[in-house]
């Protein structure tokens, strides 16, 4: 199913001072720009939308196929195979800039702002697409249930020429890119859990952008200035019923959820140049450098805020620590918008930020599992090798289906 978007206005072209040729590619790129088809692992061609079943516990996307291609089910009385969400090359393939002005002209499209779902909509969701999308865009059908609505903003960030680390880390690197910024659950002006978090999207030419993910902790703060504390990609380990509950379904797609990896955003820099072995830190953590008010708002009252922040605002600065034992960081850099921030619907519904596994980090550090620091964040004992993914046709309770179709025919 393809879902097609907005074509960007002259206005947003003048917006972003676009050269002739970069207003033509981005043009261009608006017309094509919608949702990819979804593919499946053995090439099927699905005649039902992607979706999770009980059977897996809702673990893997799957959809009905047609000429009985994939792999019959009894259950199901036809043939289905999982679904798989590749790279869209002819978007990817791109310039980091055209790409960036893409996606803003859908963010300014429609500037108003979705409602948060139920949370338990999370538990019949797969989280492996949450690890696996290679797209900015959500999957078909997909809901944000955690971050549910938040403002986005463009940015820019420069690392410092000494830097030790290789991509959009590496020494001198110039990249922007996009941030959402939200509760992960809703709130309102009489109470509520507030808990900031952060959607990171930074382009590159010609390969897909580099995407992670930020809070300061999964259980909210007192405190309603979104800039209160520091976020992390490493979270301390969940303490509620709800958060434990929400952290043992992540656990499907990584044994460690409560912290995301950063290789995959060492891997290539803004010019889309690969490293030869990435080097990236163990933890990146950004330290506020603005605030807001501590008072009592509602969602749509923190909105305005955001969309309050001046363009040029110094947001946070990084600091990059280099494993579980570095207790010092070391400076990379300031992140300073380069927009408005805005409410935006495209942001709620359909802006996709890709969460990184932290057992591919683990393949370039297996030291790492040897501290105790690192051991004490992650909810269990994890090494380099995740859960089995969707490819590798996850869970046990897939027992009962029948062979392959071959074996059939």
């Amino acid at each position: 199913m393809k879902v097609a978007f907005t074509i960007a206005s002259a206005a947003v072209a003048q917006e972003l001072k676009l050269s002739v040729d970069l207003n033509n590619e981005v043009q261009q790129g608006l017309l094509e720009f919608e949702t990819p088809t979804p593919s499946t692992y053995k090439g099927c061609k699905c005649k039902s939308e992607c979706g999770t079943s009980v059977d897996d516990a809702f673990n893997c996307d799957w959809c009905y196929t047609e000429d009985n291609c994939g792999t019959f089910s009894v259950t199901r009385a036809s043939f289905f195979d999982y679904c798989t969400y590749p790279p869209d090359t002819s978007y990817e393939s791109k310039s980091a800039a055209a790409k960036q002005a893409i996606l803003w002209a859908q963010v300014v499209a429609d500037k108003t702002q979705s409602t948060y779902p139920t949370p338990l909509d999370a538990l019949t969701e797969s989280m492996q697409d949450v690890f696996d999308n290679q797209w900015d865009v959500l999957t078909p059908g997909r809901k944000k249930v955690i971050h549910g609505v938040g403002a986005v903003c463009q940015v820019a960030w420069t690392v410092p020429n000494s830097s030790p680390y290789t991509g959009i880390f590496g020494k001198g690197e110039k990249t922007t890119g996009l941030i959402r910024m939200g509760s992960a659950t809703p709130f309102t002006a009489s109470g509520g859990q507030f808990t900031p978090g952060i959607g990171w999207k930074f382009m590159r030419d010609g390969v897909h952008s580099a995407n992670w993910v930020s809070l300061y902790n999964l259980e909210g703060q007192e405190s309603r200035d979104f800039f209160a504390h520091t976020q992390t990609n490493h979270l301390p380990q969940p303490a509620s019923i709800g958060t434990k509950t929400l952290a043992k379904k992540f656990m499907q797609a990584s044994n460690c959820a409560t912290m995301v990896g950063l290789s995959d955003a060492a891997k290539y820099n803004t010019a889309g140049e690969e490293a030869d072995t990435p080097l990236f830190p163990y933890n990146l953590q950004w330290e506020p450098q603005l605030h807001q008010p501590d008072e009592k708002v509602s969602v749509d009252d923190q909105l305005s805020l955001m969309e309050g922040i001046p363009k040029g605002s110094v947001l946070y600065s990084a600091v990059a620590y280099a494993s579980p034992d570095d207790t010092e960081g070391t400076h990379l850099g300031d992140l300073v918008t380069t927009s408005e921030c805005t409410r935006s619907m495209f942001g709620d519904t359909s802006l996709f930020f890709r969460h990184q596994r932290i057992e591919e980090d683990l393949v370039y550090h297996p030291e790492w599992m040897d501290s105790a620091i690192f051991n004490k964040g992650c909810p269990k004992k994890t090494t380099a090798t995740p859960p089995k993914n969707c490819k590798q046709e996850a869970g046990p309770s897939f027992s009962f289906r029948s062979s392959q179709q071959t074996a059939l025919e």
